[in-house]
């Protein structure tokens, strides 16, 4: 079943869950366009996911290695010292972390 639609011109891959197609959510494919119909300036950008280790790749905190976490819709990476069992976050603005 996959074949047929690789071949066809312009289609790169087949989203789904292992070799099963699922649809892509209607609502976030909505969104996409409504970005691009409106004009805004958009480029790619790393998924990142509450949990994951993360790198700070801007400013003063550049290099330093934490857990991505949200707070009250902010981004926040935390840091732990395991032995101490202790944890702090720093709040850090999107555009500054990627994924590990």
């Amino acid at each position: 079943m996959r074949l047929p639609i690789l071949t066809t011109p312009g289609v790169v891959a087949v989203v789904g869950v292992g070799k099963i197609p699922q649809p892509v959510d209607s609502s976030e494919m909505d969104q996409i366009r409504k970005v691009t119909a409106a004009g805004y300036p958009a480029q790619p950008w790393p998924f990142l996911k509450v949990g994951q280790r993360v790198r700070i790749t801007a400013g003063a905190l550049t290099g330093v290695e934490g857990l991505l976490a949200q707070k009250r819709g902010e981004n926040r990476v935390v840091l732990s010292v395991t032995l101490l069992a202790k944890a702090i976050s720093v709040q850090v603005d999107s555009d500054a972390i990627r994924p590990i």
